[in-house]
């Protein structure tokens, strides 16, 4: 089943003779259950390529479909349900509320969408069990650690069960150790329950971890690389050639 599918979308900005395409007819489908990533160095596309489907931002051509339905074509009080209900973000910078306890940073998507109390706080608790943050539950976010933040974030966008959860450029502030553990909670969130994820990266260790890579260069997609059997060590490998290939930074490996 199809959650996501980009036919052949463009973006263009400027006029005139000062035209920039940032995408140049994208066209792509992301199944139910997969962990896709959007490769791609500096100025490839990809941050406008999350921010048409989040519709930040408006298409220049083509279509977008989320569930079936054409997101380019929907009322302003159409997008405003569409954001709300089909979509889970993860931020580079968390977006926690301060003001707010963990508890009630996660269950606040399910309190805007009129989500019964009961239900609300049974679904809460169990995210916040499975990713191991009950006992932080009356914490505020000034007095976590960046590990704590992370779970709490990754529990917020998962708890409305959304039909697709974006993370533009998660790891970019992160060391390495803090950039492996939130990946790990990504897979985690594919694997246990089935959320559909899309992120961007340019960083090949980070889109190891997706079942699939598409590759984007110039507002276009050049390439892919699908998991099969492959181990994240042999996906890496086959990342950084296909890069390479194209002109791309060098990595270890």
């Amino acid at each position: 089943m199809k959650i996501l599918e980009l036919r052949n979308v463009s973006k263009v900005y400027g006029k005139d003779g000062a035209l920039t395409r940032a995408l140049d007819g994208v066209s792509l489908s992301v199944d139910a259950g997969e962990f896709v990533a959007v490769m791609g160095a500096s100025g490839s596309g990809k941050t406008t390529l999350l921010n048409l489907i989040a519709t930040i931002d408006d298409v220049s051509g083509g279509s977008i479909l989320v569930d079936g339905r054409d997101v380019t074509a929907m009322s302003d009080e159409e997008l405003a349900a569409y954001r709300g209900l089909k979509l889970g973000f993860v931020f580079q910078e968390y977006n926690l509320l301060d003001t707010l306890t963990v508890y009630e940073n996660i269950v606040l998507p399910l309190t805007l969408r009129g989500v019964h109390r009961a239900e609300a706080d049974a679904r809460t608790r169990d995210i916040m069990e499975s990713f191991g943050i009950t006992q932080l539950r009356d914490k505020f976010p000034g007095e976590l650690s960046g590990g704590e933040r992370q779970r709490t974030a990754c529990a917020r966008a998962l708890v409305g069960q959304p039909s697709l959860i974006i993370a533009d450029e998660p790891t970019g502030a992160l060391d390495s150790r803090n950039s492996r553990n939130l990946m790990q909670l990504l897979r985690m969130m594919n694997e246990k329950y089935g959320a559909t994820i899309l992120t961007v990266t340019h960083d090949p260790a980070v889109a190891a971890y997706a079942t699939r890579v598409l590759f984007l260069r110039d507002g276009r997609l050049f390439d892919e690389a699908a998991r099969g059997g492959k181990t994240d060590d042999e996906l890496f490998r086959e990342i950084v050639a296909i890069n390479a290939a194209a002109g791309g930074a060098d990595y270890d490996v």
